[in-house]
């Protein structure tokens, strides 16, 4: 603005003087054991889609991944023996490693046995083989 605007100068200075207030940093929330219980407990797991459901969820947990991260995931991201990872590909192509709980793990074996998958296929699919996608309807 200075250069544009010789006599502002003196504005500008006691404006570039303002002290800027920081807002305060609060510490993450989490989650219960028993809000964690309520968000696994819905799906039906009698049924392949409720089994499909209950699996993301507990991955969404576990490996504490957003959405797209988890629909992306598949076979060959999972070290399934020990010790058991998964290597997601999220934003700013990260790819951070997260260790995996044997449940999980478990579960996710019980997902490929029920729908199998090649390595480059995502594991997390619909009725119809189609893979979940965020805001998509099949």
């Amino acid at each position: 603005m200075a250069d544009r605007e010789p006599t502002a100068i003196e504005q500008c200075t006691q404006v570039l003087h303002v002290p800027i207030e920081k807002a305060p940093i609060h510490a993450p929330c989490y989650l219960q054991p028993a809000e964690v219980n309520a968000i696994l407990a819905p799906p039906d797991r009698s049924t392949i889609e409720g089994q499909r459901d209950h699996a993301l969820f507990s991955f969404l947990y576990n490996a504490g991944a957003r959405i797209q991260e988890a629909l992306d995931v598949c076979p060959r991201a999972i070290r399934f023996e020990s010790p058991t990872c998964v290597r997601l590909y999220g934003k700013g192509r990260k790819e951070p490693l997260s260790p995996l709980w044997p449940e999980t793990v478990s579960l996710l074996r019980s997902q490929l046995m029920q729908q199998p998958r090649t390595d480059d296929e995502p594991i997390f699919v619909n009725r119809y083989g189609v893979p979940l996608g965020v805001g998509c309807r099949y």
